[in-house]
């Protein structure tokens, strides 16, 4: 629900924005789908529909693999391809122990874990997979945080995807982690072996590239298209003071509606930009690391 207030304060750019653009609280429906998104989406998509089993997006902090998991979920929940699938997530995969991760997986499956040890939840888990297997579904889990994820919590994915029906992996898995997951799967090799995509995002390249979520987060809140409320100066600098990585870009963004109204600017222009890096650099910084 978009206050009166934000109404107004975003008309002050231009009468046709009806919400805040760079709010970081909506980020899935503001997602920006630049090329390796859509292509990452598209494997993504393919290898679930094709039952590959495990797959994993690395990813360094503000990246996008928090959006990334929502619009994959939303785009498999609403295709009549994936009716047979029955997605789970697990945002925040910080159990103390396996038996714990274990149980939250079963919770996050609709089930109501009854046992207390590791052997009998993952009995438990396991009937899950072969009652869904017989009524012809398909788990699909999704793992946010990844780099939370404790060894014995890996292999409890390991021997969960072992379980198979005629060839097809029973349990489809992806995970979005932090580049430290990297070295855990490392160290895992038997779980290494199982992993059959994986994909590392990397920040936008150009400054058509940041241009181009500016406008996308613009035009999604009701900007009218033909209006240009950045600059290109501005967008050079902001491309160049946010290294390419989403989050920052957007966090710098806000920070220009934020100050444009006390520089009497209704365009974000470079000394805009220049006074938001210049000046906010603590909050800026905060931002970006939260």
């Amino acid at each position: 629900m978009v206050s009166q207030y934000q109404k107004l304060a975003m008309a002050y750019f231009h009468p046709s924005l009806k919400e805040d653009p760079f709010n970081p609280e909506d980020s899935a429906r503001f997602f920006f789908q630049g090329h390796q998104y859509k292509e990452v989406l598209n494997l993504l998509t393919q290898h679930i529909l094709w039952g590959r089993g495990l797959t994993i997006v690395y990813g360094d902090i503000g990246l996008g693999k928090s959006s990334l998991l929502s619009v994959l979920r939303r785009r498999v929940m609403g295709n009549d391809l994936f009716s047979n699938l029955v997605v789970a997530e697990v945002l925040d995969p910080t159990q103390p122990t396996d038996a714990e991760f274990t149980r939250e997986m079963l919770r996050a499956f609709g089930q109501k874990p009854l046992g207390s040890t590791r052997s009998e939840l993952s009995n438990e888990f396991i009937l899950f997979l072969q009652k869904a297997a017989r009524e012809g579904k398909v788990p699909l889990l999704l793992v946010d945080e990844g780099q939370c994820l404790s060894y014995d919590a890996l292999e409890r994915l390991r021997i969960f995807l072992n379980y198979s029906l005629d060839d097809h992996r029973i349990l489809q898995i992806v995970v979005f982690g932090q580049l430290e997951l990297q070295e855990k799967v490392a160290k895992k090799r038997n779980l290494g072996s199982r992993v059959r995509l994986t994909w590392n995002l990397e920040p936008l390249q150009t400054t058509a590239e940041v241009k181009e979520l500016i406008n996308h987060r613009l035009h999604t809140a009701g900007l009218t298209n033909s209006v240009e409320l950045f600059t290109d100066e501005a967008i050079e600098l902001i491309t160049r003071h946010s290294g390419g990585v989403p989050r920052s870009i957007v966090n710098i963004c806000s920070l220009c509606f934020d100050v444009a109204p006390r520089l009497d600017r209704r365009r974000i222009d470079a000394e805009v930009v220049n006074y938001v890096v210049n000046n906010l650099t603590q909050q800026y910084r905060e931002l970006n690391q939260a």
